[in-house]
């Protein structure tokens, strides 16, 4: 029976006593819960898409959406003073190049680069300036001519809590029409 490790598994967890009928019921209860709850759970997302560059992204919904431009969207969460950009652009030179370019524009804002990890298709880094930490996720896009980014701009104090939220907005960028 290949559910017989779910029932096994429930029985356990829950300390349920009873015949094998009503076991297997509230095991196919739990099953069928379980199911229900992965499209409640993704409710929680509002996917971007940016289909000029063919990239899209998932922002949770405690995110509003402040401003668009030609390059991407701008969001600010709800209640916080937290800003998220998703963008995307051509890249003159290369992944390295476009990652070099993003870095400069900061530096000549007053932030300054505190870590980072590059690879030849996607780059991470982080940046402070005073007290607001600023971190950038980047891809190389299918076209080998574009890069996507997500930025999220965030009081140091807010750091350990945004941190899930910056590294689900981060895997969630991802280049489409490959």
């Amino acid at each position: 029976m290949p559910a017989s490790w779910c029932c096994s598994l429930v029985s356990g967890l829950a300390g349920w006593r009873g015949d094998g009928q009503n076991r297997a019921m509230r095991c196919l209860l739990v099953v069928w819960l379980l199911l229900l709850a992965g499209p409640v759970l993704a409710q929680g997302m509002i996917r971007y898409e940016n289909a000029r560059l063919g990239f899209v992204a998932e922002v949770p919904a405690a995110f509003v959406a402040e401003g668009t431009d030609a390059a991407g969207q701008s969001f600010r969460l709800r209640g916080q003073a937290v800003a998220l950009r998703i963008w995307g652009e051509p890249m003159r030179g290369g992944f390295s190049a476009g990652v070099a370019r993003v870095q400069q524009s900061l530096a000549g804002e007053g932030w300054r680069v505190v870590e980072q990890a590059t690879t030849p298709d996607w780059a991470r880094f982080s940046a402070s300036k005073g007290s607001r930490m600023r971190v950038v996720r980047m891809i190389g896009l299918c076209d080998g001519a574009s890069f996507a980014a997500v930025q999220v701009e965030f009081s140091a104090p807010e750091q350990a809590g945004l941190h899930p939220t910056i590294d689900r907005l981060g895997r969630s960028l991802r280049a489409v029409g490959c």
